[in-house]
């Protein structure tokens, strides 16, 4: 502890070592920013309740809270506080919560300590809708980062139509190839066997099928442990369950006790967060002793339900307490008449959002329905396509999302591409959905929807092998929901053309998203379609998806699928006269013998498509076919050809600014030199392609990059150097499912047969798994003196 170190001091330390801005943390232990400034320059001590906030949200022990609060009172020195050092920081894709947590200190407490039981492995936060177990798992979940080395992660699986989709959903949060549901279990496992690591699983309940697949997971990765919220409880024998109550609210005689509003919030967490909600909106608004017993009547119908008190408090800014419960009251007599059978609760939340949305003006109400036909969230962009269409004569769009906004019926965040997104609860979605198909307007929304992705998709096609492939890339994955909503949209309505062009256009997504599987059978479903009569775009939608699924089977292994769809795909081009086209599925042909290791036959293909693209002026063609040519001539040991082949489509590509085409050809050339002994060249190749990754950090492309250095620099005598690069692609590679390619195999299996055996040599290789892909990265392109490294 520093010398004369204050309370305010070690505070304003561990708040700045988590990263916690003051304002965020003041919202968070529900106190003015002024007011913690105070404290932090120790012109004041916080309240007993204050100094129990604190404690939860700067993560301390449990068994440390009460030592904190007598220090933060002033009754203890504050040398008795362990020193706030920063905590490491550890994987992890948590949100921070833009508001505090209110009522549920003890839940938080026990459910961390029950994640922090070496009995518990799989504990399901449990209860009704909109009673808050999402907050609860993110709180408890945020408050023990620092005891799972290895990560925190949230996996949110309310978008999910699938059960199937749970597996691939967890492998994407962490990073792990899906290319192939086969086996996905015990590749998430490998990745996970020596890893301490907290998955939160997001709302379970339409995917209970799924269940039995997380004793598998929990069964192949000991130290895994699974943080779940669902309605129901999976009913899995390893499964702990924890019922979430909703808030304490007044009880029905409320109005008769002598409580004042002060004792009232202090004692009734659902008047609590009523008032600090309806002042985060109407910074006015404060409870009085006349007003206590009305708000606490409010929260006793609502019954404590979070998300129904929420979106009732966020109305306090147009109306008063007593004309809130008024028409609260009204709603709720029309709903019990017609709806007996649906559980209390149910009745209350729905209703709650029902009146939200009763009071939103007209254009809202309509934007609010429209909304739900989006999945996973989106953009502004995507609002204005989907929900306007020219005759709206509202308020602006951005002004009626803010509206939404404000009506906690819309929530703002940022999204995976680091854009702003705007999404729905499921709940909410639920109700909006059922206002929507009221509408008579579903059918068309949905339409527009399928519609603009389609565009999306197909303008993100335009931009692959470019600069900006990554940005297009991330947008994609950003949205992945929304595709699979408009993907089934086009094969449910059986408009084949469209289902056709959306699923060729997102070869290079699926691919690099390693996700196979699942783009085989989004384009089988569209080619079983019934198709209309020949038309133009519908003969070359076919063509094009033919050529797509032939890389998706050679992608999966099954190569004789593969070359009958590239052959089928080639006789569709050649019918309407596509030199292009054809030319293109000539390579996915060749592609296909290079992947059985038969160069010879792969080269007389690609001779075919190269002379195709030169007739018809294709400069793409041209590149991508001498490209792999070289990589057919280096299989079969033509290593002064497949150089010149390299030169050549180097040349092409920078011309046409495709940068990762540029990457995946240095490195080939950076092999192709290796291989004729000139290891400064091959260096020289492979650091140039590794730098222009900084752009976009493909992690496949820098697992090749990062093993073809090592094979270098083990060949120019630093051993240890190739061994930490080794290290960091053979993580690289089990994260993302990637193979090696037969081209790389020789080289690799030579180096490792030569290198040097013991400690040294093993301690380097784990300390590269150790890397981050960024640490990796770095590394890689040091080019300082080497000489001292091994």
């Amino acid at each position: 502890m520093e010398q004369n170190a204050s309370f305010g001091f070690w505070l304003t330390r561990r708040r700045q070592s988590m990263r916690i801005q003051r304002t965020d943390l003041a919202a968070r232990i529900g106190c003015a920013a002024v007011t913690l400034r105070k404290i932090e320059a120790d012109e004041r001590r916080p309240s007993r309740q204050i100094a129990e906030r604190m404690a939860v949200e700067l993560a301390l022990p449990q068994q440390q809270h009460e030592l904190f609060i007598k220090v933060a009172r002033g009754e203890l020195p504050v040398d008795r506080l362990e020193p706030a050092q920063p905590s490491a920081e550890v994987p992890s894709n948590l949100p921070r919560p833009t508001t505090a947590l209110i009522g549920r200190q003890r839940e938080v407490a026990e459910v961390q300590a029950l994640l922090g039981s070496t009995e518990v492995r799989l504990l399901t936060l449990t209860g009704a809708p909109g009673v808050g177990k999402s907050r609860l798992a993110l709180e408890a979940a945020l408050g023990v980062q620092s005891a799972f080395a290895d990560g925190t992660f949230l996996v949110a699986l309310g978008p999910l139509h699938d059960p199937k989709l749970v597996l691939t959903t967890i492998a994407q949060a962490l990073q792990i190839g899906a290319a192939d549901n086969h086996g996905l279990i015990e590749r998430i496992g490998r990745f996970l066997r020596k890893r301490q690591i907290l998955i939160v699983l997001d709302t379970f309940e339409h995917v209970l099928a799924a269940a039995p697949q997380l004793s598998q997971l929990l069964a192949a990765a000991p130290q895994l442990k699974l943080l779940i919220t669902s309605r129901v409880a999976l009913e899995l024998s390893s499964e702990q369950r924890f019922m979430v109550l909703p808030l304490l609210a007044p009880p029905a005689d409320y109005q008769k006790s002598a409580l004042t509003a002060v004792e009232a919030q202090a004692r009734y967490p659902a008047v609590e967060m009523f008032v600090r909600r309806a002042q985060a909106l109407a910074p006015n608004f404060s409870l009085s002793n006349a007003t206590a017993s009305i708000v606490g009547e409010i929260c006793r119908r609502l019954d404590g339900l979070p998300l129904a008190i929420e979106l009732t408090a966020a109305r306090a800014s147009l109306f008063t307490p007593a004309e809130l419960l008024t028409q609260l009251d009204d709603r709720f007599a029309l709903l019990t008449s017609r709806s007996r059978d649906l559980p209390e609760r149910h009745l209350s939340l729905r209703y709650a959002i029902g009146w939200s949305y009763s009071l939103l003006s007209p254009s809202e109400q309509q934007l609010f329905r429209r909304l739900s036909v989006f999945v996973g969230g989106c953009t502004i962009e995507a609002i204005q396509a989907v929900c306007t269409d020219g005759r709206d004569h509202g308020p602006p769009i951005v002004d009626q999302i803010a509206a939404l906004v404000a009506s906690s019926l819309l929530q703002r965040y940022e999204g995976s591409d680091g854009r702003s997104r705007f999404g729905m609860l499921e709940t909410v979605r639920a109700y909006a959905q059922d206002q929507l198909l009221a509408s008579a307007e579903s059918e068309a929304l949905r339409d527009r929807h399928a519609a603009y992705y389609l565009a999306l998709a197909e303008a993100a096609e335009r931009a692959w092998d470019r600069a900006e492939e990554w940005a297009i890339l991330q947008r994609l994955v950003a949205t992945r929901d929304n595709l699979r909503a408009a993907l089934q949209r086009l094969i449910d309505t059986g408009d084949a053309t469209a289902a056709l062009r959306l699923n060729s256009s997102l070869l290079t997504f699926w691919t690099t998203c390693s996700a196979l599987s699942e783009a085989r059978s989004w384009i089988e479903a569209a080619l079983a379609l019934p198709r209309p009569a020949s038309t133009p775009a519908l003969d070359r939608a076919l063509a094009k998806v033919l050529n797509v699924a032939g890389y998706v089977a050679a992608g999966l292994g099954d190569y004789g699928q593969a070359l009958d769809l590239f052959e089928r795909g080639q006789t569709q081009y050649q019918a309407l006269g596509d030199d292009r086209g054809s030319a293109w599925s000539i390579r996915g042909r060749a592609f296909v013998y290079g992947l059985r290791n038969e160069g010879g036959a792969a080269e007389q293909l690609l001779n075919q498509s190269l002379h195709l693209c030169q007739a018809c002026g294709d400069s793409w063609g041209v590149a991508w076919s001498l490209y792999a040519l070289a990589n057919a001539r280096l299989i079969q040991h033509d290593l002064a050809q497949a150089q010149a082949a390299l030169q050549q489509a180097l040349t092409h590509l920078r011309q046409q600014d495709m940068t990762f085409g540029v990457v995946r050809t240095l490195f080939v050339l950076g092999h192709a030199h290796y291989s004729q002994g000139a290891l400064t060249m091959a260096e020289s190749c492979y650091r140039e392609g590794l730098a222009l990754l900084h752009q976009a950090p493909l992690l496949t492309l820098l697992a090749t990059g990062l093993e073809g250095l090592a094979v270098t620099l083990a060949a120019q005598g630093h051993p240890m150097r190739a061994a930490r690069l080794f290290g960091a692609a053979e993580a690289l590679n089990e994260a993302t499912g990637a193979r090696r390619g037969q081209l790389y195999q020789p080289a690799y299996d030579q180096t490792l047969a030569e290198a040097p055996r013991g400690t040294a040599w093993a301690t380097a290789w784990g300390a590269g798994r150790a890397l981050t892909p960024a640490q990796a990265l770095a590394e890689a392109l040091e080019t300082g003196d080497l000489a001292g490294d091994d």
